[in-house]
């Protein structure tokens, strides 16, 4: 969601076809995902989302991304394994983790990957506070959302590739260096982390594995570019997500009563094309587009992934709890920047 390289200055022809591009891999990604429904297939929606925002991934990228998530993964399950009876220890270690990541340029760490591995050290260490072997299952659903995220991403490459720069493929994960010094990075390194670690802390110290979704919402959100240096961005970001959260009951609502799979996919194919038209082209809403288009692929993700007989209930809380994530980073956010303005602005 955050690293997507976009071009708004498109000849009509090239538009066209990235939005089609762009419908075609989400209808297969939902396809894919809301189908086999294995344990938050939906992530597979969200990163393949990423990905066809922007330029194709290499195959060398594609494999490089999915050996750094195996080795993330392997890491939680182990520190799980053998650090979770410490739960103090360990909860300061995931903060420091969690300051690295923050911390760590975008040329070391992609911003797409930064998300997955914040994901990663919040979910695996948390459900096997339950169990070890549910921690498992979590990180083995990591590892298939992404590998199928990048099949998914490239097969739409592959059918509408991009003709008019074969030299992008190779440019287009390769980060620009954005123009911040060390000091300017450990800065806004220190202000995410103060947001993001009391609420981990907060989920570790009193196991709410039921409540996992709002860490996972956290994770995506917090990780948009921008967050942190601008209010402006997070107001944005909080308009988006409700209207997702007010769509995605629309939708749910609109399969209770045509409960076919097929019809789903239609309309999820028509909702992309509307999306895609207007983040490709640069719309004015663009970024309140994609932040609640993700929001409507979790609400909806988890709605469809849950066996209950409430599950339309379930999704009113899970909007609150979207929005009460939201609201809180921006306040958060706001509150921090506040008592610590940039080194810039003092300047000025």
């Amino acid at each position: 969601m955050s690293a997507s390289v976009i071009d708004t200055n498109l000849p009509p022809a090239v538009l066209r076809r990235k939005i089609i591009r762009y419908a075609v891999g989400i209808v297969i990604a939902i396809a894919i995902a809301f189908g086999v429904n294995w344990p938050a297939s939906f992530l597979a929606v969200v990163l393949a989302n990423s990905f066809l925002l922007g330029h194709k991934p290499t195959f060398k990228f594609g494999l490089d991304f999915t050996v750094k998530v195996i080795i993330a993964v392997v890491v939680a399950l182990f520190l799980s394994n053998y650090l979770l009876q410490y739960r103090n220890i360990y909860v300061v270690l995931n903060g420091l983790i969690l300051f690295y990541l923050f911390y760590a340029k975008d040329t070391l760490i992609s911003p797409i990957l930064k998300m997955w591995l914040l994901l990663t050290s919040f979910i695996i260490p948390l459900m096997s506070l339950k169990s070890i072997m549910i921690g498992e299952i979590v990180g083995w659903s990591i590892i298939i959302s992404t590998v199928v995220a990048l099949l998914v991403v490239w097969t739409a490459f592959a059918f509408f590739p991009d003709k008019e720069n074969p030299q992008a493929d190779k440019k287009a994960h390769t980060p620009a260096l954005i123009g911040l010094s060390d000091y300017e990075r450990f800065i806004a390194a220190l202000k995410r982390t103060l947001v993001v670690y009391p609420v981990v802390v907060l989920f570790f110290l009193f196991g709410f594995q039921s409540d996992v979704l709002i860490l996972i919402y956290i994770g995506i959100y917090s990780s948009f570019p921008g967050f942190a240096k601008d209010l402006s961005v997070g107001k944005t970001l909080l308009v988006g997500c409700i209207t997702g959260g007010i769509i995605s009951f629309f939708i749910y609502e609109i399969m209770v009563l045509v409960p076919m799979f097929t019809f789903l996919l239609l309309l999820f194919f028509g909702v992309a094309l509307l999306i895609g038209n207007e983040i490709l082209g640069g719309g004015k809403y663009a970024n309140q587009i994609k932040a609640g288009f993700s929001t409507i692929v979790i609400i909806l993700g988890s709605a469809f992934g849950s066996n209950q007989v409430d599950a339309g209930g379930k999704m009113f809380l899970r909007v609150v709890q979207i929005a009460i994530v939201v609201i809180y980073l921006v306040l958060a956010f706001g509150l921090i920047e506040k008592l610590f303005p940039a080194r810039q602005q003092s300047k000025q």
